[in-house]
């Protein structure tokens, strides 16, 4: 798992120099104990279309992506300290061509269909996509799946 989200996050790294030194990166990972047993290509691609929104709505702070493993769950996010989606919005963001601005006149550039993507990718790869935002403070994605024939234990914890 960890190789896989660091893949991810060196490319965003590189994508993104301007905010090297205003946005810190932070990994939380357990010891490296599991590994997911899932498509390479399509794991990165899900991730980056969440972590890509965290690099743009993130002008000063920090982006913290991680996983944790409680009760045969494991939970993978990326939580930003950014502008935040009010709760009005947040039903919303899922749907196809939807894009939302966190400022009055401002719009970021994409097509508004990253993270219906991500929501697709995710139900395929047997993960759920949960958000949870709060205008000013940020947003935490979480992708959550069982234990199980997509996720195997390497080595005792």
């Amino acid at each position: 798992i960890n190789e896989l989200i660091d893949s991810v996050i060196i490319k965003f790294r590189e994508m993104y120099p301007d905010k090297e030194g205003v946005v810190e990166t932070v990994t939380d990972y357990p010891y490296n104990v599991y590994e997911v047993n899932t498509d390479p290509y399509y794991f990165r691609k899900m991730m980056s279309y969440i972590i890509d929104n965290a690099f743009k709505f993130t002008e000063k702070g920090q982006i913290t992506i991680g996983y944790s493993i409680e009760k045969e769950i494991l939970t993978i996010y990326v939580s930003d300290t950014g502008t935040g989606i009010d709760h009005e919005t947040l039903p919303k963001i899922f749907e196809k061509f939807y894009k939302f601005s966190t400022l009055k006149d401002r719009f970021h550039a994409g097509t508004g269909v990253g993270l219906t993507i991500a929501q697709s990718i995710a139900d395929r790869l047997a993960f759920k996509l949960n958000v949870e935002s709060e205008r000013k403070v940020g947003t935490t994605f979480y992708f959550k799946t069982k234990l199980g024939s997509n996720i195997i234990k390497k080595s005792p914890e």
